[in-house]
Protein backbone atom coordinates (compact mmCIF):
# COMPACT_ATOMS: atom_id res chain seq x y z
CA UNK A 1 0.00 0.00 0.00
CA UNK A 2 1.20 3.77 -0.43
CA UNK A 3 3.11 4.84 2.48
CA UNK A 4 1.35 7.82 3.99
CA UNK A 5 4.63 9.23 5.58
CA UNK A 6 6.30 9.21 2.73
CA UNK A 7 3.55 10.59 0.83
CA UNK A 8 3.34 13.44 3.52
CA UNK A 9 7.16 14.02 3.62
CA UNK A 10 7.49 14.28 -0.37
CA UNK A 11 5.05 16.80 -0.72
CA UNK A 12 6.11 19.01 2.53
CA UNK A 13 9.42 19.16 0.96
CA UNK A 14 7.99 20.02 -2.38
CA UNK A 15 6.25 22.98 -1.11
CA UNK A 16 9.63 23.90 1.29
CA UNK A 17 12.27 23.79 -1.58
CA UNK A 18 9.70 24.81 -4.36
CA UNK A 19 11.76 22.64 -6.48
CA UNK A 20 10.93 20.51 -10.43
CA UNK A 21 10.57 17.22 -9.33
CA UNK A 22 11.81 15.71 -13.52
CA UNK A 23 12.97 17.35 -16.54
CA UNK A 24 12.50 16.79 -20.33
CA UNK A 25 9.58 18.62 -20.49
CA UNK A 26 7.67 16.68 -17.36
CA UNK A 27 7.06 17.74 -14.60
CA UNK A 28 5.17 17.27 -11.28
CA UNK A 29 6.97 19.66 -9.65
CA UNK A 30 5.76 22.75 -7.50
CA UNK A 31 5.65 25.79 -9.58
CA UNK A 32 4.30 23.18 -12.73
CA UNK A 33 1.64 21.66 -10.25
CA UNK A 34 0.65 23.35 -6.98
CA UNK A 35 1.95 26.87 -6.78
CA UNK A 36 -1.18 28.63 -5.24
CA UNK A 37 -0.41 31.69 -8.61
CA UNK A 38 -0.84 28.60 -11.40
CA UNK A 39 -4.27 29.76 -13.18
CA UNK A 40 -2.91 33.28 -12.71
CA UNK A 41 0.35 32.51 -15.05
CA UNK A 42 -1.30 29.65 -17.20
CA UNK A 43 -4.34 31.28 -19.12
CA UNK A 44 -4.44 27.33 -20.52
CA UNK A 45 -4.16 25.32 -17.32
CA UNK A 46 -7.26 28.01 -16.11
CA UNK A 47 -9.08 27.06 -19.47
CA UNK A 48 -8.52 23.16 -19.05
CA UNK A 49 -9.93 23.52 -15.25
CA UNK A 50 -13.29 24.94 -16.30
CA UNK A 51 -13.86 22.39 -18.67
CA UNK A 52 -13.30 19.89 -16.26
CA UNK A 53 -15.51 21.55 -14.00
CA UNK A 54 -17.62 21.81 -16.44
CA UNK A 55 -17.96 18.16 -16.58
CA UNK A 56 -18.45 17.06 -13.02
CA UNK A 57 -20.41 20.05 -11.81
CA UNK A 58 -22.96 21.43 -14.58
CA UNK A 59 -25.36 22.04 -12.04
CA UNK A 60 -24.01 24.23 -8.74
CA UNK A 61 -23.28 21.94 -5.65
CA UNK A 62 -24.37 22.45 -2.31
CA UNK A 63 -21.71 21.68 0.41
CA UNK A 64 -18.60 20.53 -1.30
CA UNK A 65 -15.76 18.63 0.19
CA UNK A 66 -12.35 18.73 -1.73
CA UNK A 67 -10.46 15.78 -0.54
CA UNK A 68 -6.84 16.23 -1.49
CA UNK A 69 -6.98 19.93 -2.09
CA UNK A 70 -3.17 20.68 -2.08
CA UNK A 71 -2.72 24.70 -2.04
CA UNK A 72 -6.14 24.58 -3.89
CA UNK A 73 -4.91 26.52 -6.68
CA UNK A 74 -7.83 26.46 -8.56
CA UNK A 75 -10.39 27.08 -6.26
CA UNK A 76 -11.31 30.39 -7.67
CA UNK A 77 -13.00 28.21 -10.37
CA UNK A 78 -14.49 25.95 -7.76
CA UNK A 79 -15.90 28.31 -5.38
CA UNK A 80 -18.03 29.94 -7.84
CA UNK A 81 -19.94 26.04 -8.15
CA UNK A 82 -20.94 25.61 -5.27
CA UNK A 83 -22.57 27.30 -1.86
CA UNK A 84 -19.69 25.98 1.05
CA UNK A 85 -16.45 24.57 0.32
CA UNK A 86 -13.82 22.84 2.55
CA UNK A 87 -10.83 21.36 1.62
CA UNK A 88 -8.23 18.87 3.11
CA UNK A 89 -5.23 17.87 2.09
CA UNK A 90 -2.62 15.26 3.66
CA UNK A 91 0.50 17.25 3.53
CA UNK A 92 0.13 20.39 6.53
CA UNK A 93 2.66 22.25 4.41
CA UNK A 94 0.37 22.77 1.48
CA UNK A 95 -2.49 23.72 3.43
CA UNK A 96 -0.03 26.65 4.76
CA UNK A 97 0.90 27.34 1.67
CA UNK A 98 -2.91 27.81 0.22
CA UNK A 99 -4.20 29.41 3.31
CA UNK A 100 -1.29 31.76 3.20
CA UNK A 101 -2.00 32.95 -0.42
CA UNK A 102 -5.56 32.65 -0.01
CA UNK A 103 -5.09 35.22 2.89
CA UNK A 104 -2.65 37.45 0.92
CA UNK A 105 -4.72 37.23 -2.37
CA UNK A 106 -7.53 39.45 -2.56
CA UNK A 107 -9.32 37.26 -4.81
CA UNK A 108 -9.32 34.55 -3.26
CA UNK A 109 -9.22 35.36 0.65
CA UNK A 110 -13.10 33.74 1.08
CA UNK A 111 -15.61 31.33 -0.01
CA UNK A 112 -13.87 28.31 1.72
CA UNK A 113 -11.07 26.75 4.93
CA UNK A 114 -8.35 24.30 4.68
CA UNK A 115 -7.60 21.87 6.85
CA UNK A 116 -4.68 19.70 7.24
CA UNK A 117 -6.10 15.81 7.80
CA UNK A 118 -5.50 12.16 6.77
CA UNK A 119 -8.31 11.41 4.98
CA UNK A 120 -8.87 8.66 6.86
CA UNK A 121 -10.00 10.13 9.72
CA UNK A 122 -11.50 13.25 8.73
CA UNK A 123 -12.21 16.05 11.63
CA UNK A 124 -15.53 16.44 9.88
CA UNK A 125 -19.81 16.19 10.87
CA UNK A 126 -21.46 12.68 9.58
CA UNK A 127 -23.62 13.66 6.20
CA UNK A 128 -22.17 17.06 6.35
CA UNK A 129 -21.69 17.42 2.26
CA UNK A 130 -23.58 16.93 -0.96
CA UNK A 131 -20.35 16.68 -2.78
CA UNK A 132 -16.71 14.73 -2.12
CA UNK A 133 -14.38 15.97 -4.64
CA UNK A 134 -10.90 13.91 -5.68
CA UNK A 135 -9.10 15.01 -8.21
CA UNK A 136 -5.89 12.15 -8.33
CA UNK A 137 -6.28 11.88 -4.67
CA UNK A 138 -7.56 7.97 -4.62
CA UNK A 139 -4.90 6.40 -5.49
CA UNK A 140 -2.88 8.00 -3.09
CA UNK A 141 -4.73 6.56 -0.29
CA UNK A 142 -2.99 4.57 2.30
CA UNK A 143 -6.31 2.60 2.92
CA UNK A 144 -8.35 3.42 0.15
CA UNK A 145 -11.58 1.43 1.53
CA UNK A 146 -10.97 3.37 4.77
CA UNK A 147 -11.02 6.65 2.81
CA UNK A 148 -14.40 5.98 1.17
CA UNK A 149 -16.06 4.43 4.20
CA UNK A 150 -15.22 7.96 5.34
CA UNK A 151 -16.53 9.61 2.49
CA UNK A 152 -19.42 7.91 2.59
CA UNK A 153 -20.18 8.94 6.40
CA UNK A 154 -19.99 12.91 5.38
CA UNK A 155 -21.71 12.60 2.24
CA UNK A 156 -25.53 13.41 2.73
CA UNK A 157 -27.67 10.41 1.96
CA UNK A 158 -28.16 11.47 -1.35
CA UNK A 159 -24.69 13.32 -1.90
CA UNK A 160 -22.22 12.52 -4.37
CA UNK A 161 -18.50 11.50 -5.22
CA UNK A 162 -16.52 12.79 -8.03
CA UNK A 163 -12.99 11.25 -8.41
CA UNK A 164 -11.10 11.68 -11.23
CA UNK A 165 -8.40 9.12 -11.66
CA UNK A 166 -5.05 9.14 -14.00
CA UNK A 167 -5.96 5.60 -16.70
CA UNK A 168 -3.31 3.84 -16.81
CA UNK A 169 -3.75 2.27 -19.43
CA UNK A 170 -3.23 4.92 -21.72
CA UNK A 171 0.39 5.11 -22.56
CA UNK A 172 1.40 8.62 -22.04
CA UNK A 173 -0.43 8.08 -18.56
CA UNK A 174 1.99 4.97 -17.86
CA UNK A 175 4.92 6.37 -18.25
CA UNK A 176 4.14 9.65 -16.50
CA UNK A 177 3.13 7.85 -13.48
CA UNK A 178 6.40 5.47 -13.81
CA UNK A 179 8.77 7.99 -12.82
CA UNK A 180 8.12 9.88 -9.74
CA UNK A 181 8.70 7.48 -7.11
CA UNK A 182 5.91 9.60 -5.30
CA UNK A 183 3.26 8.71 -8.42
CA UNK A 184 4.56 4.59 -8.57
CA UNK A 185 4.05 4.12 -5.54
CA UNK A 186 1.05 5.15 -5.04
CA UNK A 187 -0.89 3.97 -7.96
CA UNK A 188 -0.02 0.70 -8.43
CA UNK A 189 -1.41 -0.26 -5.38
CA UNK A 190 -4.71 1.52 -6.05
CA UNK A 191 -4.67 0.80 -10.07
CA UNK A 192 -7.70 1.76 -11.89
CA UNK A 193 -9.77 -2.23 -11.30
CA UNK A 194 -8.97 -2.03 -7.59
CA UNK A 195 -10.73 1.70 -7.50
CA UNK A 196 -13.71 0.52 -8.83
CA UNK A 197 -14.06 -2.75 -6.93
CA UNK A 198 -13.01 -0.59 -4.11
CA UNK A 199 -15.91 1.93 -4.71
CA UNK A 200 -18.41 -0.88 -5.77
CA UNK A 201 -17.87 -1.41 -1.79
CA UNK A 202 -19.31 1.72 -0.46
CA UNK A 203 -21.45 2.76 -2.92
CA UNK A 204 -24.50 1.12 -4.66
CA UNK A 205 -23.84 2.76 -8.36
CA UNK A 206 -20.67 3.07 -9.71
CA UNK A 207 -20.03 4.43 -13.01
CA UNK A 208 -16.73 5.71 -14.93
CA UNK A 209 -16.77 8.03 -18.06
CA UNK A 210 -13.79 9.20 -19.81
CA UNK A 211 -11.81 12.84 -19.76
CA UNK A 212 -8.99 13.89 -20.94
CA UNK A 213 -7.95 16.64 -18.77
CA UNK A 214 -3.93 17.39 -18.52
CA UNK A 215 -2.95 18.64 -15.18
CA UNK A 216 0.50 20.36 -16.90
CA UNK A 217 -0.68 22.78 -19.81
CA UNK A 218 1.18 25.77 -20.04
CA UNK A 219 0.33 26.65 -23.44
CA UNK A 220 -2.54 27.70 -26.19
CA UNK A 221 -1.33 24.87 -28.28
CA UNK A 222 -0.93 22.36 -25.84
CA UNK A 223 -4.83 22.97 -24.89
CA UNK A 224 -5.21 22.63 -29.02
CA UNK A 225 -4.25 19.79 -29.04
CA UNK A 226 -5.73 18.11 -25.71
CA UNK A 227 -9.07 19.51 -26.97
CA UNK A 228 -8.94 17.84 -30.20
CA UNK A 229 -8.34 14.46 -29.11
CA UNK A 230 -10.85 14.68 -26.25
CA UNK A 231 -14.12 13.97 -28.18
CA UNK A 232 -12.31 11.02 -29.92
CA UNK A 233 -11.42 9.62 -26.06
CA UNK A 234 -14.72 9.63 -25.28
CA UNK A 235 -16.57 7.44 -27.73
CA UNK A 236 -15.44 3.34 -27.41
CA UNK A 237 -13.02 2.24 -28.50
CA UNK A 238 -10.75 4.76 -28.01
CA UNK A 239 -12.18 5.83 -24.77
CA UNK A 240 -10.25 3.13 -23.18
CA UNK A 241 -7.22 5.40 -23.78
CA UNK A 242 -8.57 8.20 -22.03
CA UNK A 243 -5.96 10.20 -20.24
CA UNK A 244 -8.11 9.83 -16.89
CA UNK A 245 -11.71 8.92 -15.81
CA UNK A 246 -14.30 9.70 -13.79
CA UNK A 247 -15.57 7.92 -11.22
Amino acid sequence: MPDARFQRRHYDELVRTKRRTLGCGLSCGYRDRYDPTLLDRRPALRRAWSKLLDDLLPEPAGALLDVGCGTAYYWPLLAERCERLVGVDLSPAMVRDGQRHRLESAATAGGGSLLGADGGALPLADAAFDVVLAVDALHHAADLDLLLAEIRRVLAPAGRLLAVEPNVVNPVVFVAHLVPPEERGALWPNHPLAVRRALGRHFDQVRAEPVTYVSGLDSEPALKLVETVDPLLRVPPLSVLALRRIW
